[in-house]
């Protein structure tokens, strides 16, 4: 016959829920260490199961919480991942505080090697229950080297093509059917011109594109005539692109707006080289500027080979250039739409892009009237 167990007295009902409530306020205290830590945390059992993963492993991993939590190891590659799980358990039975360098991977399949630290974690009887892991510092990355690899290609690339065409130019301005021509020097000193602003304005932007990324971009606002800036900026991008037809629909009441003048050029200047570089020859591009509730929206729009609704997500990545158009037409490295959305960002707007397949595409900025 089983005894009957006696039941907890009140007293002790009162002592086991305090102590349920300081297990769970200490639970839950350590969820917010670890979610406020900028570092990349996560607990690992002795199976390799991710038991917590934090908003920053989310951030360098690409796997949300959901997505890891239970799994085996998945940021580590499939070929390391049982000797990964053997250093752990090895790591978590010694009881000693390690620092380590191990090869990880992202959810994107790049790959990156990064140094940390193992923290040994046990149970309240003392038996080792698996490893909190911190990721201190970042010693490769594939994904960055491939990134370096490109922008060093491209920057060398668009830099040679104006180099070229400004050689090919002062060697025929020293001809004396060339010089002594004036329509034929006019000519000459034109296309001269036009590759030194190319390569000036890719200087412009590769420096603009760095102060960003460093945190660094400083906007000097005053009020702005806004209809006046782009009336402008596009009566002086007709005196370098007459290829393609400017079309403008601009509203000449709009109220001054308090912007960096020329961080916002840069902007109408962007987009309208976007347009003709996406456009065939002759074709119109239409730039528009209206009130809209408290902001301005101004939109360049083109009739162009439109563009896909997987590249239209990535326009306003930096070095990204759309498959599509006449590409070359117009060279660039891929910096003027992201340029764009950073400056707007900076003022506190918006940017937007619609496009259809062979009909064209409208991006377009939304600045607030008051800030």
């Amino acid at each position: 016959m089983t005894p009957s167990r006696r039941p907890p007295s009140p007293d002790e009902y009162e002592s086991l829920a305090e102590r349920v409530e300081e297990l769970e306020q200490t639970a839950s205290a350590f969820r917010v260490l670890v979610e406020a830590t900028a570092e990349p945390v996560k607990l690992v059992d002795l199976d390799g199961r991710v038991r917590v993963w934090n908003s920053a492993c989310v951030a360098l991993y690409g796997w949300t919480a959901a997505e890891a939590m239970g799994h085996v190891l998945p940021h580590v590659p499939a070929d390391v991942r049982m000797r990964t799980i053997a250093d752990l358990r090895r790591a978590a039975s010694a009881g000693d505080v390690v620092e380590v360098e191990v090869a990880s991977q992202r959810k994107d399949g790049s790959c990156v090697m990064l140094r940390g630290t193992w923290i040994p974690m046990h149970d309240a009887r003392g038996y080792p229950v698996g490893v909190l892991s911190f990721v201190r510092s970042m010693i490769a990355d594939s994904r960055l080297e491939e990134m370096k690899s490109d922008f060093v290609s491209l920057v060398s690339q668009e830099m040679k093509n104006p180099i070229t065409a400004i050689l090919g130019c002062t060697q025929l301005l020293s001809r004396p059917e060339i010089w002594e021509d004036p329509v034929k020097r006019k000519r000459t000193v034109r296309a001269l011109e036009a590759r030194g602003q190319q390569m000036a304005t890719l200087i412009d932007d590769l420096l603009l594109a760095s102060r960003i990324e460093r945190g660094e971009l400083h906007l000097d606002r005053e009020p702005t005539d806004l209809a006046g800036l782009i009336t402008d900026t596009v009566s002086r991008f007709k005196q370098v692109q007459r290829t393609h037809r400017l079309v403008m629909d601009v509203d000449t009441r709009l109220p001054k707006v308090a912007v960096d003048r020329r961080r916002i050029e840069q902007v109408v200047s962007s987009l309208l080289s976007n347009a003709v570089k996406y456009s065939p020859e002759a074709a119109e591009v239409r730039v528009s500027a209206v009130r809209d509730g408290a902001d301005v929206m101004v939109s360049v729009a083109d009739g162009g080979a439109g563009i896909g609704a997987e590249d239209l997500l990535r326009v306003w990545d930096r070095f990204f250039q759309a498959d599509g158009g006449s590409t070359r037409a117009y060279p660039g490295a891929g910096l003027g739409l992201y340029l764009v959305k950073m400056v707007v960002e900076a003022h506190g707007g918006t940017a937007h892009a619609e496009s259809v397949p062979g009909r064209g595409s409208v991006f377009s900025v939304r600045l607030p009237l008051e800030r």
